[in-house]
């Protein structure tokens, strides 16, 4: 009985308060800018796991997703402006985007940056940069995991004045 009303609670509260209970998130593929200069060409170990990365923070974070394809930005939006990539999010029939861009320094230290915005008014939702130790499958997911976790606690929420 307790949880039926509290579901009641929070339908009521949404409703008052003009939000929106399901949001959709558009979420575009995880970009990679490597500047280690290491000798062995790892743009394959890489590419699997900016789409692992992709994947495990669609399937944390709250509502409904989008998976933007890399090629339709690549198609679509070349130069990868923030005006066409709103775009096409909203043609996805989103609300919100997340984008999430890494720079890989060294084979020890991956610098990852996470944003969420409102494509109504590009508004800055969520925003969190960390950097992580490691290039491996099991570093780049426990940095996904992280960042789950720490949204869902309200680490990376922006108050940004409409």
């Amino acid at each position: 009985m307790r949880h039926i009303l509290t579901g009641a609670l929070t339908a009521l509260i949404l409703a008052s308060s003009g939000a929106s209970a399901a949001e959709t998130l558009a979420v575009f593929p995880v970009k990679l800018l490597d500047t280690s200069n290491e000798a062995r060409d790892q743009r394959a170990d890489h590419a699997s796991r900016q789409t692992m990365m992709a994947e495990i923070l669609a399937e944390g974070l709250p509502g409904e997703k989008t998976m933007i394809a890399p090629e339709t930005v690549a198609q679509v939006c070349p130069q990868a402006t923030p005006d066409c990539l709103f775009g096409v999010a909203r043609d996805a029939g989103a609300d919100q985007a997340l984008f999430v861009s890494l720079q890989k320094a060294s084979s020890l230290i991956i610098t990852m940056y996470v944003s969420i915005v409102e494509l109504d008014d590009g508004a800055l939702v969520k925003y969190g940069d960390l950097s992580f130790r490691g290039d491996t499958d099991q570093s780049w997911q426990r940095a996904a995991e992280y960042v789950v976790k720490e949204m869902a606690a309200g680490a990376f929420d922006r108050a940004t004045p409409k």
